[in-house]
């Protein structure tokens, strides 16, 4: 049920079974509820959740539940809980996890790994940073203990990053390579992970200065996200890798990179990547000599588009409760993979609600929301 990168063979077995098996079993149940949660189908979730509990509650009104039935339980608990998280019921949703943590038994580590990285990732929506950090720490040891790698390296990837938002660079850099070590020892997927992982230990050894480290992991992740698929990553680490041939002084590389980025398709319609002050100027310069000049002017109109602070609208008044979810995630410093991951949506979503957000706050880049949205005591 939860090896994720297996999950969509699970939903067509599943989907294959008559519906009287399938609507017999708890744990097929709740496997299947679990199944379109991952695929963001959520209008059923509920209802296979309200059978599989109707199920396991006949099983306990005839039998001491052994504890594979404890941990069916469990499963149906923590998914009840993750959808208050999707209504967006945050703080609910902590307070039930720690209830049903304090009611596990010693012997039901799955289940606490899953439910303390599921509180990180709700303490990270209000902006408890200290809080998610301690249960992430929690679900990362726990899921490493169990060998269970796909989800060690989700939770190791939600640590560095919320290390890297309350500043502690150096134990983030740890969490990364951490990652990245492990991940290379085992044969699955996650390669968005260790895409993501790459890319964030780039930019912590860019900013210690040391560029050759920080343009291998550059280059690694690079390398990740092509094999992996992952557009809007590997436009991030081409830009971050001419951010750091910009920053020696290699502008013919630093050019070279961009025109790689702005080749990529719908490298348009994640304009906000290119906001930064040194990728700006590549872009006006890219413009200039006509590298890619068309898709430079389209993303550059696309960043000028934004309205100036002439008749700004209310950011107070017209953020939507999603909108606020989405600024609150930013600001935890999670991804745009990794909000979509959190709230459930897909990444265009994601992006729909973040120009949406720019827009209100008059702003252009993700640095300029956050620091926008502290002046209007949004954060």
């Amino acid at each position: 049920i939860w090896i994720r990168t297996e999950m969509p063979t699970i939903l067509a077995w599943l989907e294959s079974l008559p519906p009287e098996i399938l609507h017999s079993k708890p744990q097929l149940c709740l496997t299947y509820a679990w199944g379109l949660t991952f695929a963001n189908h959520y209008e059923h979730v509920e209802h296979y959740l309200n059978i599989a509990q109707t199920l396991l509650d006949d099983i306990v009104k005839t039998e001491t539940p052994d504890l594979y039935v404890l941990d069916m339980l469990g499963q149906a608990k923590a998914l009840d809980i993750h959808l208050l998280a999707h209504n967006g019921d945050y703080q609910s949703a902590i307070d039930h996890s720690l209830a049903t943590i304090d009611s596990l038994l010693d012997n039901q580590r799955f289940l606490r790994a899953v439910l303390h990285q599921r509180l990180g990732t709700y303490y990270l929506a209000i902006d408890q940073l200290p809080d998610a950090l301690a249960a992430l720490t929690i679900a990362a040891q726990g899921f490493e203990d169990m060998n269970n790698i796909c989800e060690t390296l989700i939770s190791l990837n939600r640590l560095g990053n919320t290390q890297l938002k309350l500043q502690q660079h150096q134990n983030a850099e740890k969490s990364f390579q951490h990652l990245l070590k492990i991940a290379a020892s085992w044969d699955g997927a996650m390669l968005s992970v260790i895409a993501e992982a790459s890319l964030r230990l780039s930019q912590i050894y860019l900013e210690q200065k040391q560029m050759d480290t920080a343009e291998i992991f550059a280059q690694q992740a690079i390398q990740h996200s092509t094999d992996g698929g992952h557009t809007e990553l590997k436009i991030e680490s081409l830009l971050q890798l001419a951010i750091i041939q910009h920053t020696i002084g290699n502008s013919d590389s630093a050019l070279q990179h961009l025109e790689l980025a702005l080749q990529l398709p719908n490298s348009q319609s994640h304009s906000q990547l290119f906001a930064e002050s040194p990728i700006l100027s590549l872009l006006q310069t890219a413009v200039i000599q006509h590298i890619q000049r068309n898709t430079a002017l389209k993303i550059l109109s696309n960043i000028d588009s934004i309205p100036n602070n002439t008749n700004p609208p209310s950011p107070t008044n017209s953020l939507t409760p999603r909108e606020h979810d989405v600024l609150q995630l930013v600001a935890a410093g999670l991804s745009n993979r990794a909000i979509s991951e959190t709230l459930v949506v897909t990444i265009g979503t994601t992006k729909k609600h973040l120009n949406n957000i720019f827009t209100k706050l008059n702003v252009t880049n993700r640095t300029q929301a956050v620091a926008r949205a502290k002046e209007l005591n949004l954060l």
